[in-house]
């Protein structure tokens, strides 16, 4: 005859049984977790960065308004280093013509991805035509300001921030 177990031991049996479950969602959440990292890894982070995308707006701003080769050359390398990997794949996939790989980043991006990218390539951009002019005239065409300036505000609006008066672009 096989002892019955008592409530006690039920209850462990039980805990154990959910344990396991529990350990095996965690397994799944870690497993779905890397796999979102990955596909995220072609967007750098930093470019749905609303304060740092600010900063670097204010900068631009700063840069035009001075004619500052100093701040524009500090921009610059803060960029390259930490930009670089993201602004190269993108430039790639335009050089390819890899338009469905365009297409499937530009989804994934949000309108903040979009402001933080679109402001580091004003400043790329002001800083190549200050090297090969040679002269510290230092301007943005008005559609690329006025991109910017409606990235930018979406992003502001969507991240639940207020929004700020735009320096590049605006209309406020």
């Amino acid at each position: 005859m096989t002892k019955r177990p008592t409530k006690l031991n039920w209850a462990a049996l039980l805990n154990k049984k959910l344990m396991g479950k529990l350990i095996m969602a965690a397994c799944c959440v870690v497993l779905v977790t890397h796999v979102a990292a990955q596909s995220m890894t072609e967007i750098p982070t930093s470019w749905s960065d609303v304060d740092q995308t600010r900063e670097l707006e204010q900068l631009v701003h700063d840069v035009v308004e001075t004619d500052n080769e100093a701040v524009l050359s500090i921009a610059r390398a803060r960029i390259t280093a930490v930009d670089q990997v993201g602004i190269e794949r993108i430039v790639r996939m335009i050089d390819e013509s890899e338009t469905e790989a365009l297409n499937s980043l530009s989804l994934k991006m949000s309108a903040c991805h979009h402001a933080g990218m679109l402001i580091r390539l004003l400043i790329l951009d002001l800083s190549e035509a200050a090297r090969v002019s040679g002269s510290g005239d230092y301007s943005i065409s008005d559609s690329n300001a006025a991109h910017f300036a409606e990235n930018m505000d979406r992003c502001e609006r969507l991240s639940g921030r207020s929004v700020s008066p735009r320096l590049i672009g605006g209309i406020h």
